[in-house]
């Protein structure tokens, strides 16, 4: 006959208060890694070339602030106009796409927050399918060397994934 342990009670309640601690030490703390998503879709109906950015709001509006000198608010409050311009030029500086060589001019749609996130939308002209892409994601390497990307490239029907980091951030992608 196998015998059924179990924890006696102070033990038991001594456990619970340590994970309600833990757990409300995690939620204020800062978080513990540094990476980006990057989705980018050709749409060759509508002849554009789809991109959203996802990066920590955080960390964004660090690298704003020390890119522009000027205080930064991507959330709410009176700055919200001139942070969105700052933005704009932030993305356009870090971010480029290149179609068979030659730089795709990116125009800048606008973005939300989602939980603790800033996703920047923005569409690229791309009337045809390319024979190679190359996509730079420098975003965030000046503030935070290990900073990764996860770029999602979806084009010509099929799914792309590529891991950026500080050290190579480029993805390039051939059509053959």
């Amino acid at each position: 006959m196998v015998q059924k342990y179990t924890w006696p009670r102070t033990r038991r309640i001594s456990f619970a208060w340590a994970l309600i601690i833990a757990c409300a030490f995690s939620a204020t703390a800062p978080h513990p890694f540094y990476v980006g998503v990057t989705e980018l879709r050709h749409q060759p109906s509508q002849g554009v070339l789809e991109i959203s950015i996802r990066l920590f709001t955080d960390d964004l509006e660090k690298a704003l602030a020390r890119h522009s000198g000027s205080p930064v608010n991507l959330t709410s409050g009176p700055l919200l106009d001139a942070s969105e311009e700052m933005l704009d030029t932030y993305l356009s500086e870090g971010f480029a796409v290149y179609a068979n060589a030659s730089h795709l001019q990116s125009r800048f749609l606008g973005y939300e927050q989602v939980e603790d996130a800033i996703w920047s939308h923005l569409e690229c002209p791309l009337p045809e399918l390319p024979d190679s892409l190359r996509i730079e994601n420098r975003l965030l390497c000046e503030l935070l060397s290990e900073q990764t990307h996860i770029v999602h490239l979806n084009i010509a029907s099929r799914r792309y994934s590529r891991k950026l980091e500080c050290e190579a951030p480029i993805f390039e992608w051939r059509s053959r």
